[in-house]
């Protein structure tokens, strides 16, 4: 059984695939896509596969899960995966080293990965906050405009209880 460790990042990744005497049998640093990533590990079918707990972990996990791999998603903070790595000089390369080493000896700690419905509510609450967020700024920006224009901002209460903005023009 290989054993692969992948430093996953937004735009290249590091792969790092390890024999079960734990030698290095192939490393490589390729983009991040679904294409480029099959194409790097498409040999070692069966292998089990460690990475780090990332924005992009989850689409890379699902990926590789979907070549009929195991992937353990893991927990970056878990301090014992790193325990052979030098604090001094830290690298990608390094990185998917310690992931595969740590995949090959079990020192990792999984990190919880949600549901496809618990990422779908996820994903709706994050839009809903950001629209919410740019609203109140956009909101707070223009008023700030409009009243270092002579400009008189104000709120008028509506029966069906929703806030309106009344614009009062400067007198001269």
């Amino acid at each position: 059984m290989n054993f692969i460790g992948i430093d996953v990042h937004k735009k290249q990744s590091q792969i790092c695939v390890l024999d079960e005497q734990g030698e290095v049998c192939f490393e490589t640093r390729v983009p991040t896509t679904r294409a480029h990533l099959k194409d790097a590990v498409l040999i070692y079918k069966g292998a089990k596969v460690l990475l780090e707990s990332s924005t992009p972990s989850e689409w890379v996990a699902r990926h590789f899960e979907s070549m009929g791999m195991e992937v353990i998603v893991a927990d970056p903070n878990f301090a014992p995966m790193y325990a052979t790595r030098s604090k001094k000089l830290k690298t990608d390369k390094r990185d998917a080293r310690c992931l595969a080493q740590a995949c090959r000896l079990g020192a990792y700690k999984k990190a919880h990965r949600l549901s496809d419905e618990q990422r779908r509510v996820r994903m709706q609450l994050d839009v809903r906050q950001t629209l919410v967020e740019t609203r109140t700024k956009l909101t707070n920006q223009i008023g700030a405009l409009l009243l270092g224009s002579g400009y008189q901002v104000g709120r008028k209460a509506q029966e069906n209880s929703t806030e309106q903005r009344g614009l009062t023009m400067p007198t001269r």
